[in-house]
């Protein structure tokens, strides 16, 4: 398989404070790590050095970094070689391991955005009511400084955001499990204004292609990308086309962990949404007052009560069955809620006589129903984890769906090996580790998903 592992490291240009020109530092790699994940906002990027030339009594710790490779199993038939091509910026550097006249070190990268992300502070009002309709592209553009070609947002539900000096990725994640999906697919629901879906759970992540806001559901609805199968070693040795996809090693998660279950509340879970008292009204307790003027305080509507099997019917899952025992988990269908979950609702926020909710009529009911969907539907996306290795993969980013088959461990046809169904068929890579050395490149896929495929597949 030592064609499927071939790799081109195309680039890897170091700029140093005072050079006109880059070093190109590919020369003295030993090792880089690329890893990448749906829920990080920022890449990283861990370069391993062997240094003969005092390289390192050059550095400051804040150098830009070109870099481009790509591998034989991430070429695409008819299309444009596929590859990892991105500038980051040195975050740190490495404890320095002298031997002789060499030195070993690891210098670690991440975006510049990563220190845009610190240096920049988002302060004031963001949203419908004060012309900032979308917060995330506003966080994107103006603080984190990403261009429109690397950002990708999907329609969700407009919401007004008062941010107390947060940090932009920190009020990205603000709207995480607050917004819900706009536009059409399944199970959307008419709202107020436009089709407003009741999914929910949104991620903020980095991968190669660029900066990424989407709904788990979102992800789920995508077509597998490719297909990775686990079999024999030393079969099909000498068809590198068909070697590149063989998964080389599987790690099986723990499984069935129920006591686990239950404390995230995947089973039944409890969202209460309170309102805080608006400072014109009385601040007199009214226990039990709801959200109109008669009372400061109270919960917006009654406590939001989801279990997973209402959860289920929502998702956009990535199989069609149920990745439960229906039997084992009625009892805890019939108990009380194992987590209850406390939102304070912005029905007080930025508004006049005239508006009196600033341009997001749906936003206290959205944020309530969302907090509940989305926790839930977090727990569920990582019913079933998997870890495998395969050959250097470039065309492989976190957010993609890829399907798996893996044999089972009996053999009842003599040619054939039936597959696996608890652990094949689609799944959604929740992260992607690269890891290059002068033996080739690797890569570790990080997988996770909601369901089982269909008895009759």
């Amino acid at each position: 398989m030592a064609d499927t592992k071939s790799y081109k490291l195309t680039k890897a240009d170091l700029h140093l404070r005072g050079d006109n020109q880059p070093l190109d530092i590919k020369s003295i790699i030993s090792e880089f790590v690329w890893f990448e994940s749906i829920d990080s906002p920022f890449i990283r990027l861990d370069v391993g050095i062997l240094d003969s030339t005092d390289l390192d009594t050059r550095l400051f710790g804040t150098e830009m970094l070109d870099i481009e490779f790509s591998t034989f199993a991430g070429q695409e038939e008819g299309k444009k070689e596929g590859r990892c091509k991105a500038t980051f910026k040195m975050y740190k550097i490495g404890s320095v391991l002298k031997s002789e006249r060499a030195k070993m070190y690891i210098l670690h990268f991440a975006p510049e955005q990563m220190y845009f992300n610190e240096a920049n502070r988002a302060f004031g009002m963001f949203g419908v009511k004060n012309g900032k309709p979308d917060l995330v592209q506003e966080m994107l553009k103006k603080h984190l400084k990403i261009p429109n070609k690397d950002i990708f947002v999907e329609a969700h539900t407009p919401m007004n955001v008062i941010c107390p000096n947060w940090r932009p990725v920190d009020a990205i994640s603000y709207l995480t499990d607050k917004v819900s999906r706009v536009g059409k697919g399944k199970n959307s629901k008419t709202g107020k204004k436009g089709t407003s879906k009741k999914q929910a759970g949104f991620l903020f992540w980095q991968n190669k292609h660029g900066y990424n806001f989407a709904s788990i559901d979102m992800l789920c609805e995508q077509n597998a990308i490719n297909e990775f199968i686990y079999g024999q070693k030393n079969v099909n040795s000498n068809d590198p086309v068909a070697d590149m996809n063989r998964i080389e090693s599987i790690k099986y998660p723990d499984r069935a962990n129920q006591l686990e279950k239950l404390r995230n509340g995947i089973y039944k879970t409890t969202t209460f949404g309170v309102v805080m008292a608006a400072p014109t009204m009385s601040t007199l307790p009214n226990s039990g007052a709801s959200t109109d003027e008669e009372g400061p305080e109270g919960t917006v509507m009654g406590p939001v009560v989801s279990q997973i099997l209402q959860l289920f019917g929502k998702a956009s899952t990535l199989e069609k069955e149920f990745p439960y025992d229906l039997e084992a988990i009625e009892e805890f269908l019939e108990l009380h809620p194992t987590r209850s979950r406390m939102k304070i609702l912005p029905k007080m926020t930025q508004q006049d006589s005239n508006n009196m909710d600033g341009g997001a009529e749906e936003e206290s009911a959205s944020i309530l129903n969302a907090s509940s969907y989305a926790s839930q539907r977090w727990y569920l996306l990582n019913t079933h984890t998997l870890t495998i290795k395969v050959p250097g993969n470039t065309r492989m980013f976190a957010g993609a769906v890829i399907k798996v088959k893996i044999p089972t461990s009996q053999q009842k046809n003599k040619n054939k090996l039936p597959k696996d169904r608890m652990f094949s068929g689609k799944y959604l890579i929740k992260g992607v580790k690269h890891v290059y050395s002068n033996t080739g490149m690797t890569t570790e896929l990080f997988l996770c998903r909601d369901s089982l495929p269909a008895y009759n597949k």
